[in-house]
C-alpha cells in the first residue's frame, strides 16, 4: 500500500494548536530557555518515531500495541485518560482566573467544569464551525494576553518548566510521518513540520506582557473558549475509558461512565488547587507529566522495533515491525 502523504507544517501546527497555546505562555512566560530545550527533545523524539515508521498512518495506540503489546497500549490509553481528566482542572482554573478574582474565580472555574461535564454527558457536541472558530479565538486571546489584557498567576518552576511545556505539544504524537527516502530528507521534513509551533512558542514564552486592563471582555471570552475545550476533552476522556478498564461497559454507557469519572477527578484536583493555592502552572504539571510518559512509551516502542530489526534479530522478529 502507498504511504499517506506526510503532514505539512500547517497540519502539524493544527495538531498541536489548542488551549495550551494560551495556557502555557500565560502561566509560565518568560521561559524561552525551557521552550528551546523542549523543542530540541521533541525534534529528536520525532526522528526516532519517524525511523520506526511514524504514527501518522495507524495512530499512537496502534503503534505501541504492534511493538509492545496490548498491556502497553492500555497503559497509553490510561495515561491519556488521566492527562485529560487532570488537565481539565487546569483548563477551568485558567477560565476562572482569566475572568475573575479570588473566590469568584474559583466559583467560575467550578461552574465552567459543571456545565462542560453536563454537556459532555448529554453528548452535546460543538458544531464544526464552532471548533474552527475556537482555534481562531485562541490566537486572538493570545494576542490580548500579549498586550496585557489577560493574565494568570505565574510561578517559577526552574528545570521542571519543561514538564508543563509539553502540554502545549499534545497532538503531535499522532501525526509523526514515517521515514522519507533518506535520513537527511526525514530530518529536514521533521524540522520543517515543527518549525511553526517552535517559532510560535519561542516568541510567546520569551515575552513578558505589560501590566494592562485585565479581564473585561477578553476574560469572559477566554472562559467561554476554554469551556468549549473542556467539553471536547471530557468527551475524549470518556471515549478512552472502555479501553482503560476491562470491566467498563462498551459503547455509550462506557463513554458516559468515563466522562463522569474524569469530571470527578478534575473536580477533586480543582478543590485541592483552591485549598493549597496551586497556580495554573503547577496544575499543568499533571497533564504535562502524562504527555511526557506517553512520549516515553512511544520512544520505547520505537526502540523495540529497532532492536527487533537489528543485524542479530531473527527472521520472525523482523516481521514484527510497523504494518505497511
Amino acid at each position: 500500500m502507498a504511504r499517506k502523504r506526510p503532514p505539512s507544517s500547517l497540519g502539524t501546527m493544527g495538531a498541536v494548536l489548542g488551549g495550551g497555546t494560551l495556557l502555557v505562555p500565560a502561566a509560565l512566560a518568560p521561559a524561552s530557555g525551557a521552550v528551546l530545550a523542549v523543542a530540541a527533545l521533541v525534534y529528536l523524539w520525532c526522528l526516532v518515531l519517524a525511523r520506526a515508521g511514524g504514527t501518522q498512518a495507524g495512530g499512537q495506540v496502534a503503534f505501541v500495541h504492534a511493538r509492545l503489546g496490548p498491556a502497553a497500549a492500555r497503559a497509553v490509553q490510561g495515561l491519556y485518560f488521566a492527562g485529560f481528566a487532570v488537565g481539565q482542572a487546569a483548563v477551568v482554573a485558567a477560565a476562572g482566573e482569566f475572568s475573575a478574582d479570588g473566590a469568584a474565580a474559583r466559583v467560575t472555574a467550578g461552574a465552567v467544569l459543571a456545565v462542560a461535564a453536563a454537556l459532555a454527558l448529554l453528548q452535546v457536541k460543538p458544531p464544526v464551525w464552532m471548533l474552527r472558530l475556537r482555534l481562531v479565538m485562541v490566537l486572538v486571546l493570545v494576542g490580548t494576553w500579549w498586550l496585557g489584557w489577560l493574565s494568570l498567576e505565574t510561578v517559577w518552576l526552574g528545570p521542571l518548566a519543561v514538564v508543563p511545556l509539553l502540554f502545549g505539544w499534545v497532538g503531535l504524537e499522532g501525526v509523526v510521518a514515517g521515514p522519507s527516502s533518506t535520513a537527511m530528507r526525514t530530518a529536514g521534513r521533521a524540522a520543517a513540520a515543527l518549525a511553526p509551533p517552535v517559532v510560535l512558542y519561542t516568541l510567546l514564552l520569551s515575552h513578558t506582557p505589560p501590566a494592562g486592563a485585565e479581564r473585561a471582555g477578553a476574560g469572559y471570552a477566554a472562559a467561554v473558549v476554554l469551556g468549549v475545550y473542556c467539553v471536547t476533552n471530557l468527551s475524549a476522556a470518556g471515549a478512552r475509558w472502555p479501553a482503560v478498564s476491562r470491566t467498563a461497559a462498551a459503547g455509550e454507557a462506557g463513554t458516559r461512565c468515563g466522562i463522569a469519572i474524569a469530571a470527578v477527578l478534575a473536580l477533586v484536583v480543582l478543590v485541592l488547587a483552591g485549598s493549597f493555592d496551586w497556580s495554573v502552572g503547577l496544575l499543568l504539571l499533571g497533564p504535562g507529566a502524562a504527555t511526557a510518559a506517553i512520549y516515553t512509551v512511544l520512544a520505547v516502542a520505537a526502540a523495540r522495533l529497532a532492536a527487533s530489526t537489528g543485524p542479530g534479530s531473527s527472521r520472525r522478529s523482523r516481521s514484527c515491525g510497523a504494518p505497511r
